[in-house]
């Protein structure tokens, strides 16, 4: 396909990110880049190209890149589309293993599930004749990593590096031949690669820093890539070295951040080299009319100081069309974790906290420190701002809230999600569907029978381990009426002591409503025998 025939393709990109708009300097233009000679033997429609060169806001142009070692053999012009059989081999299929990268560097050896198998048969079939640029062919490498990888890959990192490996093992046709391609945008991301949570100083040769730059540095990173994928940055000097700048001044903490830039002009430079064909077949047409982006501040001052507050990337949910009200898979949950032999902790707190554009999401955690010092240091690695619900005021510190917090996990385990956070490469797996005042009384429920001391320590030959005792042992043998006591037990406490009168206890979000209040004081807390839907 020729330079000429490519042009037809473009179409508009989003605008630049709503953020940048304070960022744009009224009424400068750049001038076009300077291009190479044209070589004579190349033929562009120039009514055609100076129509389209003007509205050039795409990043989906395609540009010829080195096959893969594993490619040759579809390289020769009268290749066969690839059986299913040959491309689940390319893509490292054939061992039946998640195949992600570790930390290590080195392949996942977990197997996939059996019941993934038939599936993985089937989309690699339905892939076994598409190029690089056919229709749905990210949808359906994203749905090959999801039953490919394990828990531990299938998102992040290891998940796009994946990704980025299966699609160069599609062809392509360009002006006649077999070729690799991908876009732009694709190749500029692969370039820069992955943002990484530490410093990427060095203290010592050989030895990176490793203190975190935090969520605000980390998101700053993701936002600035994402500008300049875009030609509109990409094909302009003045906005792409500035932000290139900005790039890697978040790449640093706050030690190293006013270090010389290293890797600023390194990446400026491949960056040219992978659009330098783009460039040549436009350069004597009209220039993208892009606003010069301002850069007064300093890169370390170019973007806003923001909390994140878009809805989390949800990666997977418990199974809640299961019934609270049926006692058995949670009964089961909450056994096996007051039976744990494991050593108690020391005194600390159980905290629930919500953050800013997720409704109805609860996390539920502990801490022997102080819940403020916990959310903050929270707070710093997601850049996002955590809510406090509970516990409110000079709360006292529980006995043993590791096992609380356990607790409360296995009865709201229908309700649990598991969250994907871009910016602290981590997956949660503490949040829950549920409302704060469901959480709540959860949480007191089980701190109020913690409180009574419950386990014994019995030494053994080696070391000790904590048991409960031999009177709560035998109670919950009859899980029903034990979870009832304790229930009852719970909402005494708490009406004794005013926390369900006092309206100063309400957490922000509404606290305990009339319905919960009534129940409380009906069946002593919540019962796992009643829906506790969010």
């Amino acid at each position: 396909m020729t330079c000429k025939e490519k042009l037809p393709e473009l179409a508009a990109t989003p605008a630049i990110h709503p953020t940048l708009q304070s960022n744009i300097v009224k009424g400068a233009y750049p001038s076009p880049p300077s291009s190479p000679p044209r070589a004579e033997t190349k033929s562009i429609n120039h009514e055609k190209a100076s129509q389209k060169a003007s509205d050039l806001t795409d990043g989906s142009w395609t540009v010829p890149c080195p096959s893969s070692t594993s490619q040759k053999g579809q390289l020769e012009e009268n290749s066969e589309a690839p059986n299913v059989r040959s491309l689940s081999d390319r893509l490292g299929l054939e061992n039946w293993r998640c195949g992600g990268l570790t930390l290590n560097k080195t392949p996942c050896l977990i197997n996939i599930p059996k019941a993934n198998r038939s599936k993985i048969h089937q989309l690699v079939e339905s892939m076994s004749s598409l190029h690089e640029s056919s229709d749905g062919l990210e949808a359906k490498l994203d749905g090959l990593a999801k039953l490919v990888h394990c828990r531990y890959h299938k998102v992040g990192k290891a998940r796009d590096l994946r990704i980025s490996q299966w699609r160069m093992e599609f062809p392509r046709e360009l002006n006649g031949t077999k070729a690799t391609v991908i876009t732009v945008e694709q190749q500029i991301r692969d370039m820069i690669g992955s943002v990484a949570i530490t410093c990427i100083a060095e203290v010592d040769p050989g030895m990176p820093c490793e203190q975190r730059i935090g969520g605000q540095k980390v998101q700053n990173c993701w936002r600035s890539i994402d500008e300049i994928v875009k030609p509109e940055v990409y094909f302009h000097t003045h906005n792409l070295n500035g932000l290139l700048k900005v790039l890697e001044t978040n790449m640093y903490c706050s030690t190293h951040e006013a270090e010389a830039l290293k890797y600023t002009m390194q990446w400026k430079s491949k960056i040219d080299k992978i659009t330098g064909f783009i460039a040549e077949a436009t350069s004597t047409e009209k220039a993208p009319q892009t606003l010069d982006l301002d850069f007064s501040r300093g890169p370390a001052g170019f973007w806003p100081i923001t909390n994140d507050d878009s809805a989390f990337e949800v990666i997977d949910r418990c199974n809640k069309s299961i019934p609270p009200a049926t006692e058995i898979p949670i009964y089961i949950g909450i056994q096996k974790v007051l039976s744990n032999h494991s050593p108690d902790v020391q005194d600390g707190f159980v905290y629930i906290f919500e953050v800013a554009g997720n409704k109805g999401l609860v996390k539920i955690g502990y801490t022997g420190a102080s819940v403020e010092e916990r959310l903050s240091r929270w707070s710093f690695d997601c850049n996002r701002q955590a809510v406090l619900l509970y516990p409110l005021g000079n709360a006292l510190k529980v006995p043993n809230p590791r096992r609380i917090e356990s607790l409360c996990h296995a009865e709201l385990k229908h309700c649990r999600v598991k969250i994907y956070c871009r910016v602290c490469s981590k997956q949660h797996i503490e949040w829950f569907e549920t409302s704060p005042q469901k959480a709540i009384a959860v949480v007191q429920k089980w701190s109020h029978w913690m409180r009574k001391r419950p386990y014994e320590e019995r030494v053994l030959r080696k070391g000790s381990k904590w048991y409960l005792k031999e009177i709560e042992a035998k109670k919950i043998l009859a899980m029903q009426e034990f979870m009832d006591t304790v229930a009852a037990d719970s909402a005494l406490q708490l009406e004794e002591s005013g926390e369900l009168e006092n309206e100063d206890s309400i957490p922000p979000s509404g606290g305990y409503d009339s319905a919960c209040h009534t129940r409380l004081r009906q069946v002593g807390g919540l019962n796992v025998n009643e829906s506790i839907e969010a």
